[in-house]
């Protein structure tokens, strides 16, 4: 019998293999109105509102905690043409970003993180690049970060 962490972690991977079936892109286009590949209740609308608040420019770069397959983060990169961070735990939406990130043709703007849940985030390599926003929307949804997790992400930034 499977703990329920295990069925949990079972029940993601299924749905990030899954995750850009015709199907599955048919049931976002007709909730959202438009397929960005969302996870959440986030729509393109809402994302070209935040782009413009976030003054990304073509220089930027996105950090997107938890980005699951990476849909806002890679449509937000494909508009504005910036470069951005990706770090989630599950493998398979880690897998489900790159995929994504190749079909809009910026794989090469994309650098994708797995970490594993007992690894923390001070423990994450410092990059030379800066990400010059982190998805604020995210960060306040994530209830597992807490301010401690907030300054060591500022600090990695």
């Amino acid at each position: 019998m499977s703990s329920p962490a295990e069925s949990e972690k079972r029940s993601y991977q299924s749905l990030y293999e899954n995750f850009d079936s015709p199907l599955m892109r048919k049931l976002r286009d007709e909730a959202y109105g438009e397929d960005i590949g969302q996870h959440s209740w986030v729509t393109a609308d809402d994302l070209r509102r935040d782009v413009s608040r976030l003054k990304l420019t073509v220089n930027g770069r996105l950090l997107d905690l938890g980005c699951g397959p990476c849909g806002p983060l890679t449509f937000i990169m494909k508009s504005v043409g910036c470069s951005g961070i990706g770090l989630d735990i599950s493998a398979a939406a880690i897998a489900a970003g790159r995929r994504r990130a190749a079909d809009l043709g910026v794989e090469h703007l994309l650098e994708l993180l797995h970490r594993v849940p007992h690894v923390g985030v001070a423990h994450i390599k410092r990059r030379e690049t800066k990400a010059d926003n982190v998805g604020r929307a995210k960060i306040a949804d994530n209830a597992a970060l807490n301010e401690s997790s907030h300054h060591r992400i500022r600090m990695w930034m």
